[in-house]
């Protein structure tokens, strides 16, 4: 999942006058800066709303390009890391129980801890302080046994001591979700159902719980063109949720359902305000040079209007999901995506419309990797002169560093079809940095996938030429 640093949200311009949201004034910000980034490879649906009320919410794009199905706000995605403000809000209600306090240390929960875990609280733990650190070599998907994955987790070395400093741990919240199921004798889904999603009239947010036959499920896109199916799909097909995600991330839901929960937020609907308060309270600094503090499960800053910020984003690489809880204005802004990227993750620059009437930003453009592998699927391999035309026209802004087109190119190579095109994406990458060894080895590896060994012999060279070390095993045995 992904991880939360919001200089680039911190924007430094001129504060504008506050504009009263309408329907209107929305749709006419943002329709037509989404629907000309549909155009670019955008999909996903979008929420503004002003207190109790929704006051723009519309899809773009395609959820499931295979069978052509418009995306909308009741469309079925993931919110990512998001997933954490549920588990410190779950954590929340156990502390209005008095069946915990955040002062609680993990071995109240947990018996035989290596020394440096015992005195882990779980507000370190809230707030990225406890030193956890990942399993190594382990993913989203990895099906490990709970019990297993924690004694694992707990064996592993402290990144510092508890407490220290702050270091995004996704594995922390994981910790905190398992505490909730030792405190509570439920599952984590079962208690987050009970006690969060239901009260506030969540019907479409959970992992498995919910009914999902028949549901709009968004399919997500690699790269904005790979498709890689559901996740909800894999969920079920495992049967279960990973402990590597489970408590810090995969909770799907919908934009309205999450309007929804906004209003409980805003409502004290499944928290008093004084436990909304500690949600929302800033303790620790992100990072050395940032405003951005963290909080339980949100990052908190001052917008440039000088008002509080209440926010979290989560993403894999292929779905991004952004809440924008614009607490002292009463106002909301949700944003998601199944195909993200760089260029297509603008729910900032969508707030700022917002209030803003003179900013004027940049369209969305298409995402480096979309625009070489859309080229190679609608274009034969003769017009390739075309696409690296289109290459050095964005070669400072998307195409500035080799892994660019490095990615890309093993992309290709992986799918027999398209292996010729991978060498001549390759080629292009030797062409705009002559002097990377290790773009010359890729070129290498793709003619040999191609039988030429002849032309893989004179890149490898290259590549050794230029002090690319890695190359000069390959050439050796070619030689």
């Amino acid at each position: 999942m992904t991880s939360l640093l919001f200089l680039s949200c911190l924007l430094v311009w001129a504060a504008p006058t506050p504009i009263t949201w309408t329907p209107d004034l929305v749709e006419t910000r943002w329709d037509p800066y989404l629907k000309a980034g549909v155009a670019q490879g955008f999909s996903g649906a979008v929420l503004a709303g002003q207190g109790e009320a929704i006051v723009f919410a519309r899809g773009y794009g395609l959820a499931d390009r295979e069978n052509n199905r418009a995306f909308s706000p009741d469309t079925v995605v993931t919110v990512g890391s998001v997933t954490k403000q549920f588990t410190a809000a779950a954590i929340l209600t156990l502390v209005e129980k008095n069946k915990l306090t955040t002062d609680d240390p993990l071995s109240r929960f947990f018996k035989d801890l290596p020394a440096d875990k015992q005195k882990i609280t779980v507000h370190q733990l809230l707030t990225h302080a406890s030193g956890l650190r990942a399993l190594p070599d382990k993913g989203d998907w990895d099906m490990i046994p709970r019990d297993s994955y924690f004694k694992q987790l707990f064996a592993g070395k402290l990144a510092f001591t508890p407490g220290a400093r702050y270091q995004y741990s996704n594995a922390g919240y994981s910790v905190l979700g398992r505490i909730i199921e030792i405190v509570s004798g439920q599952s984590y889904e079962a208690y987050l159902r009970q006690h969060l999603f239901l009260p506030a009239g969540m019907q479409h947010t959970g992992y498995l719980l919910p009914d999902w036959k028949g549901a709009p499920l968004a399919k997500g896109y690699f790269a904005g063109v790979v498709p890689v199916g559901t996740m909800i799909g894999r969920f079920q097909q495992a049967e279960d949720v990973s402990w590597v995600l489970k408590g810090n991330g995969g909770i799907q839901s919908t934009l309205h359902d999450m309007f929804r929960w906004y209003l409980a937020l805003r409502n004290h609907k499944v928290l008093s305000a004084r436990s909304t308060e500690i949600l929302t309270t800033p303790y620790i600094p992100e990072g050395p040079n940032t405003e951005s503090h963290y909080a339980y499960g949100w990052a908190i800053f001052n917008s440039p209007r000088d008002t509080k910020v209440v926010t979290h984003n989560g993403g894999n690489r292929i779905f991004f999901f952004d809440f924008i809880w614009l607490a002292e204005e009463d106002a909301v802004v949700l944003f998601c995506t199944n195909a993200t990227s760089r260029q297509t993750e603008v729910s900032f620059t969508l707030e700022r419309m917002l209030f803003d009437a003179d900013f004027q930003p940049d369209p969305i453009k298409s995402n480096p990797t979309a625009l070489v592998l859309n080229f190679s699927n609608h274009h034969p391999l003769g017009e390739s002169a075309k696409l690296f035309k289109q290459i050095q026209a964005r070669a400072k802004t998307d195409f500035q560093h080799p892994e660019v087109l490095n990615r890309v190119g093993y992309l290709l190579l992986d799918l027999p079809e398209k292996q010729a095109w991978a060498v001549e994406v390759f080629k292009m990458n030797t062409q705009l940095f002559p002097k990377d060894g290790n773009a010359w080895d890729s070129l290498g590896e793709g003619q040999l996938a191609l039988g030429d060994k002849a032309a893989a012999r004179k890149s490898y060279q290259k590549a050794v030429a230029l002090g690319f070390k890695p190359a000069a095993k390959t050439l050796k045995k070619l030689n």
